[in-house]
């Protein structure tokens, strides 16, 4: 199996787990809502409402900056997503030299 494959199997297989793992949430909540005597779809909407699962997309209004960032704090997560970037690409080009 190519590293390609390998990546595209390991997505579908987490997509899957999601799937059950949502397919269960509903389940629970409605045997929960069977339980006590509450209509099953209030309880879905509101775990849909605390996951933000059927919140519509919000436009952001200000104009984002690019750059390198002046706080520290902007410094410090720039540094951290650098060496994690560093560090990950260096992983991957020696798994595919081991392919």
């Amino acid at each position: 199996m190519s590293y390609p494959e390998a990546i595209e199997l390991k997505i579908v297989a987490v997509r899957l787990r999601v799937v059950l793992a949502s397919a269960s949430a509903v389940a629970v909540l409605a045997l929960i809502g069977w339980a006590l005597g509450i209509d099953p779809r209030v309880l879905i909407g509101g775990a849909e409402m605390m996951s933000g699962g059927s919140q519509t997309q919000q436009q952001q209004t200000g104009a984002g900056t690019t750059g390198a960032p002046s706080d520290e704090m902007g410094q410090f997560v720039s540094a951290v997503l650098g060496s994690t970037e560093a560090e990950w690409t260096e992983i991957f080009c020696s798994r595919r030299e081991n392919l």
